[in-house]
């Protein structure tokens, strides 16, 4: 597994795991046993790489778990994204996202199932099946932000102005497929 999407798996296990989301990201406890947890718990089961950007981030300080969540899943985004531009398939990232957004928007029962909270998760995974056997897989990378991640999304608060005056990498834009909420 690549850096992204051991990043990805430890976000879902995050996810899952309320107490040890809590344990990870609580302001109260000491950094270094904060650190020591995860490296106690994800040492031999995540690489090296992945182990030392999950302790610089339990070791930093975050208002809540949510906020610990969305650090490491924008983490695990942009490692994909920059695994694909040094592939020379950042358009080819584009244009499968661009194509997920509409077939997404085509099913509004899809696009409903993806952005419900109150879905199973099991659920999600099941439409995603469906959904990508509606795309074309020509271009598929296992390295590119869609496929699994997309199928498992989570609610999150909008950040207020949060994506307002970053200069997209360089210098292009890469679009973020989002599904309507109900």
């Amino acid at each position: 597994m690549t850096l992204g999407e051991e990043l990805f798996a430890v976000v879902r296990l995050l996810i899952d795991e309320h107490g040890l989301r809590r344990a990870v990201s609580d302001p109260a406890s000491e950094p270094q046993a904060r650190e020591g947890l995860v490296r106690g718990l994800l040492a031999n089961k995540v690489g090296e790489g992945t182990l030392k950007v999950l302790s610089a981030a339990v070791t930093a300080r975050w208002s809540s778990g949510r906020e610990l969540l969305d650090g490491l899943e924008s983490l695990a985004r942009t490692a994909l994204l920059v695994r694909a531009e040094r592939g020379n398939r950042l358009d080819a990232v584009e244009d499968e996202l661009f194509r997920l957004g509409r077939i997404i928007a085509a099913q509004t029962e899809l696009a409903q199932v993806l952005g419900a909270s109150a879905a199973t998760p099991k659920a999600r995974p099941r439409w995603w099946t469906r959904c990508s056997r509606a795309r074309s897989s020509r271009h598929r990378d296992p390295g590119a932000p869609a496929g699994d991640h997309a199928a498992r999304p989570r609610r999150r608060r909008r950040s207020r102005g949060a994506h307002r005056g970053r200069r997209p990498r360089r210098e292009r834009s890469v679009a973020y497929v989002r599904s309507p909420s109900s």
